[in-house]
């Protein structure tokens, strides 16, 4: 799998982002190290190659910075848990 990567810059630092080929976040955080980001995304859903692009998360997290604290609320996430149990 390819997903797009992007790195911006917030107040409190380098933030990365990687998103599925639907837009939605596999992994992110404040970082500038892609492959620490990209190594933290389960082995199941985790992207071969990385390619960097533009991604609505990263739109989502400046509007953030910017003001609109529900801006964030709106990004698809992927995540591969483990299993509940009852």
């Amino acid at each position: 799998m390819t997903a797009l990567v992007e790195t911006i810059t917030t107040p409190d630092g380098p933030f990365t982002i990687i998103v599925d080929e639907d837009g939605r976040v596999l992994a992110s955080g404040w970082t500038g190290d892609i492959e620490a980001a990209r190594v933290r995304i389960h082995p199941g859903i985790r992207p071969v190659d990385l390619v960097p692009g533009r991604t609505e998360a990263a739109a989502a997290v400046r509007a953030y910075y910017e003001g609109d604290l529900t801006a964030i609320e709106a990004v698809p996430v992927r995540q591969h848990g483990t299993a509940l149990a009852a």
